[in-house]
């Protein structure tokens, strides 16, 4: 286990910070030194603490994994029932026999649009 998880766990378990970061120099000689680092570099006791205090990128990515999979099970899901709608309307006998009024006019308007077309006349639009 990491430094970092370790303080995580600790975290979770209710430990103070002074708390863990006295256990982690028992348990660890050389984290003093890690610490007496980077109070040397500029960092503050509350810098190293946020770092050990935030998720590591492994934990990270699993999360984006499993939120990424979830996404797509449910877009297949939706794809799945909207492109089964006609099918179920069929098995009932629900969906209608003919075309709808506003279908008819648009295929009457393409009709005539690519008749005029191969008549070499310039279509008009509207």
């Amino acid at each position: 286990m990491t430094t970092q998880e370790s303080y995580q766990k600790a975290k979770k378990a209710g430990y103070s910070d002074q708390e863990i970061m006295e256990f982690l120099i028992k348990k660890d000689p050389t984290f003093s030194s890690k610490i007496e680092k980077a109070k040397e570099a500029g960092y503050t006791p509350e810098q190293v603490i946020n770092h050990f205090n935030t998720p590591s990128k492994k934990e990270v990515e699993v999360l984006d994994y499993a939120k990424d999979i979830a996404k797509q099970g449910a877009q297949g899901f939706g794809i799945g029932v909207i492109s089964s709608y006609g099918d179920i309307l069929d098995l009932f006998g629900l969906q209608s026999k003919g075309e709808h009024p506003g279908e008819e006019s648009k295929y009457k308007r393409e009709f005539e649009t690519l008749g005029k077309l191969e008549k070499g006349e310039m279509p008009s639009h509207g």
